[in-house]
């Protein structure tokens, strides 16, 4: 399961939505280690949320998977006969895992088949407004896949998608919307190609602003454009920063609503 994860000074930012940050392939060398048990901030999705152990080894942090995945609502299992850690999400309210009674090898460069199959088959899916947000290999090598649509509007994300499961030529989907609420995104559709959130964008990025130490140096912002379930808009301000030293980097995550 991708997801995106920024780290500044004890705090961790975890957002749900995006594809994952830059992987770092770092290995605890033979030898005894000292391990520092510390307490880490907790930020998902723009909410905080409880604290967290750490082990600070070397210089980098290390957390229990198991203790985020409960903390963020995702599912996390060990298996053994594969060697693989599954990570899959938990959701809130009932969802229903159906099937589609089709034998189908996906193939990741052609996700277009996939597409037509879903819009064949499930009556709410638009493959207009349904677009792919990440492909993810569950087991390498092998015909298992977990495909993500989310609902987009221009260039809003709307909290609507499908997860598609593929294991063993089998296709199975769970649709985290429902009927109404696909309903309610037509008539919004107007409202939101009309919008111009220019004037926002500049409040929320100087908004944003007021929250770098003043030893600290802005070295670039980044806005992404997320809507709720109650199609209010929501701004997040990414600063990336650099402290005076110029050695330590950093990434702090402000939220603006449009009212």
């Amino acid at each position: 399961m991708d997801f995106s994860v920024e780290y500044s000074k004890n705090t961790i930012y975890i957002k749900t939505s995006d594809k994952s940050s830059d992987q770092f392939s770092n290995h605890i060398n033979n030898g005894l280690k000292k391990a520092v048990l510390s307490k880490e901030n907790l930020f998902i999705d723009g909410k905080e949320c409880n604290s967290i152990t750490a082990y600070k080894i070397d210089g980098y942090n290390y957390y229990s998977i198991r203790e985020i995945c409960e903390v963020i609502g995702f599912h996390c299992e060990w298996n053994e006969k594969e060697n693989l850690i599954m990570i899959d999400r938990i959701f809130n309210e009932p969802h229903f895992i159906e099937i589609i009674d089709e034998n189908f090898i996906f193939n990741p460069e052609n996700v277009n088949n996939l597409t037509q199959i879903l819009e064949k088959n499930i009556d709410e899916f638009d493959s207009n407004l349904f677009k792919v947000e990440m492909i993810n290999n569950t087991v390498y090598g092998k015909n298992y896949y977990e495909v993500i649509y989310i609902a987009k509007v221009n260039e809003y994300k709307l909290p609507y998608s499908i997860i598609v499961f593929i294991e063993d030529n089998q296709i199975q989907y769970v649709k985290l919307f429902s009927a109404n609420e696909i309903k309610k995104i037509k008539k919004f559709e107007d409202k939101l190609s009309n919008l111009n959130i220019d004037k926002d964008i500049k409040v929320a990025k100087r908004e944003a602003l007021r929250y770098v130490p003043e030893t600290a140096t802005v070295d670039y912002q980044n806005i992404t454009i997320d809507i709720d379930n109650e199609f209010n808009l929501h701004l997040t301000v990414k600063t990336a920063c650099v402290d005076e030293d110029g050695t330590s980097r950093f990434v702090l995550s402000y939220e603006y609503k449009i009212s």
